[in-house]
């Protein structure tokens, strides 16, 4: 920057003199070589009038103008400014991806791999219906409500892989649970039926989960949906992992989900992807996943 011949005395002098006034901004910018100028006192109601003029002057002069705004330094996230017009400006502080095109191209990706999807659920509906016939009487689907994105309540959709009143029958299970916190999760769960840990090795259950993607409640790749039950019993942290559309699959899925057996790792992994979230990152963790599933590696 530029500075001016004049001393810093001369400067307060002209912006301070003794009769109490001071000359207008226009006129004081005139006398020094000034490239840019910086506002570091509080904007104030008081005083934004005074600032308002400064703008302007540096404004009609071509020259740089910044105010300094104070702001709670954020644990995560960034804070962006959006001009709205007539002079008034939001500052948002933006703790999750907000990246519109990327995100547009995500949600486009969503909804041709659902519907691809959904066509093979048709193909296997009529096969599945008819074993579950066989071995479980009841119905085909299984319904369960789920927290998504910012807490939105869904019915999460699954070709059902346990009795039918697998649901009554978790209180008598929840001292069998593998994971420490807020998730439930046993690795030789009793409910299941005859034919249902293939049908969960190899994902097969998950095929209806496609209209969930389809109808914008779930994405290919996110963290995976709470059960209301489950997020009663979440601290103030544990909400973030909700602040991005639940997926199919996600990195604790790909990569945490056999050795991780703490809640808060699974919150630590989720808000990794939150955090590091790029197309480039789901397109790994689908062809992670692809993989996974050709070998008959559930989670």
């Amino acid at each position: 920057m530029a500075t001016s011949i004049r001393t810093r005395g001369e400067m307060a002098a002209r912006l301070h003199p003794e009769s109490g006034g001071r000359e207008p901004w226009a006129q004081v910018l005139k006398g020094y070589v000034v490239d840019e100028v910086v506002a570091v006192s509080p904007w104030q109601v008081s005083s934004a009038s005074e600032w308002n003029e400064l703008a302007e002057a540096c404004s009609d002069r071509g020259i740089i103008f910044r105010t300094l705004v104070l702001m709670p330094r954020p644990k995560v996230g960034k804070y962006r400014i959006d001009d709205t017009g007539a002079g008034s400006y939001f500052v948002s502080l933006e703790a999750v991806p907000q990246d519109h095109m990327p995100l547009m191209i995500k949600r486009i990706i969503d909804i041709g791999a659902a519907s691809l999807g959904l066509l093979a659920c048709v193909l296997i509906f009529p096969f599945y219906a008819l074993w579950l016939r066989l071995v479980s009487r009841g119905p085909v689907l299984f319904r369960q409500e789920r927290l998504g994105r910012n807490g939105r309540l869904f019915t999460i959709y699954k070709f059902r892989t346990m009795h039918p009143n697998a649901e009554q029958q978790l209180g008598k299970l929840l001292d069998l649970n593998e994971m420490r916190g807020a998730l439930f999760k046993i690795k030789n769960d009793p409910r299941i039926i005859r034919g249902g840990r293939f049908a969960r090795r190899t994902h097969l259950d998950e095929l209806p989960q496609f209209w969930n993607v389809l109808t914008g409640d779930m994405s290919l790749v996110g963290t995976r949906p709470p059960t209301p039950i489950e997020a009663r019993a979440y601290e103030d942290h544990h909400y973030r992992r909700l602040s991005m559309r639940p997926g199919l699959t996600g990195i604790w899925q790909v990569a945490g989900n056999k050795v991780v057996r703490d809640f808060e790792e699974v919150v630590k992994l989720d808000c990794q992807y939150i955090d590091n979230w790029s197309l480039g990152l789901d397109l790994k963790l689908i062809a992670k996943t692809a993989s996974k599933v050709m070998r008959g590696q559930g989670w």
